[in-house]
């Protein structure tokens, strides 16, 4: 048996549901080069699947590095090429420092509650 923690740094996508037009994903502890793979896989089949409206659960992400944020940015662009749509709920501070430093926390939408996400990812 593994721990809680083991496996949140098995899998980049921890948990996955759909509210309306939303499709929310808890992310892992971790967004990094091994971890992108998986990452754009999975949202890739969503996007197959007609979900282009994506909220990243991200309060659990402690180790992001410049591929994981790269891959955050290309998955942004494919979204929304495709008229769909990525926020961020409840960024860690460490991803928060990580978007603000490199200029992405005005690009990509960050939100702290999800009663105020799902309405305007929704748009």
């Amino acid at each position: 048996m593994w721990t809680p923690a083991e496996v949140d740094q098995m899998h980049v996508v921890l948990s996955q549901r759909t509210i309306g037009p939303i499709t929310i994903l808890e992310l892992g502890e971790q967004l990094k080069a091994e971890d992108v793979p998986e990452f754009r896989d999975t949202l890739q089949q969503l996007v197959e699947q007609g979900r282009t409206h994506l909220l990243l659960d991200c309060s659990r992400i402690r180790i992001v590095d410049s591929q994981g944020i790269g891959s955050l940015v290309g998955n942004w662009i494919s979204l929304k090429k495709r008229g769909g749509r990525l926020g961020l709920l409840n960024p860690t501070v460490r991803l928060q420092d990580v978007l603000r430093i490199i200029g992405l926390q005005q690009v990509i939408e960050s939100f702290d509650d999800i009663g105020k996400a799902l309405p305007s990812l929704a748009q």
